[in-house]
């Protein structure tokens, strides 16, 4: 109540809901003009739940470009230990499948994901996926679900009733790419001697928090 200075949780959440809408709609104009990191626009949409599957075909890109698997571990040491060539093998698996299946989606599914989950035409929709390449209607449907788990898991407001990704890798790429994208995380051109100490300092703190955070073992 008023009276006791008392802010119900849900007040909260719409507080910072809102927030993250409003720095989503920011970095979305800026983005278009270049003027922010690509991991910044990333990281507004996650905490939005505002990630699309062109989205995430993108930080695909991303996540391949800068090593994949072996490139985050190179940029997260702490990763090496929980990670082995069965792991490698089973991202790079599961990443060309999602690429398949968002190469077949048209448009409009890219840019919403529920057109594919809850819309009257989702098992329609899934099925002409499925035939067209090659896979089994259960496997994009598995796909669709743990993609809409995984953006909810990183939203500020997220669903406490929805459960987590069972499929880890989707959660990785999308942190990997924002995150812990390689931008982020390592040295970048200074002007001086003193901001080079500066920025030193601030990456190899950095650089610690994101390990001590680093995912869990097993990609599920």
């Amino acid at each position: 109540s008023a009276s006791t200075g008392y802010i119900p949780r849900r007040v909260i959440g719409r507080y910072r809901m809102k927030h993250s809408l409003s720095r989503f709609t920011r970095c979305s104009s800026s983005a278009q003009g270049k003027e922010i990191p690509r991991y910044s626009y990333f990281e507004a949409a996650m905490e939005a739940g505002r990630i699309t599957l062109e989205d995430f075909k993108e930080q695909l890109d991303i996540f391949d470009n800068s090593g994949g698997l072996m490139g985050l571990m190179d940029r997260l040491p702490a990763m090496k230990e929980q990670i082995n060539d069965d792991n490698v093998m089973d991202t790079e698996s599961r990443i060309a499948r999602y690429r398949t299946f968002i190469n077949e989606a048209e448009a409009a599914e890219r840019s919403n994901i529920s057109l594919l989950v809850s819309d009257e035409s989702a098992r329609e929709r899934r099925f002409r996926i499925a035939l067209y390449t090659g896979h089994k209607p259960d496997e994009v449907e598995e796909f669709c679900s743990n993609f809409t788990a995984a953006v909810n898991s990183f939203k500020i407001d997220r669903d406490e009733n929805m459960p987590e990704p069972i499929d880890k890798v989707i959660p990785l790429v999308m942190a990997s790419t924002a995150y812990w994208h390689p931008d982020k995380i390592t040295d970048v051109p200074v002007k001086n001697d003193y901001e080079a100490t500066k920025l030193k300092k601030k990456m190899k703190k950095q650089k610690k928090n994101i390990e001590k955070r680093g995912p869990k073992k097993g990609f599920g």
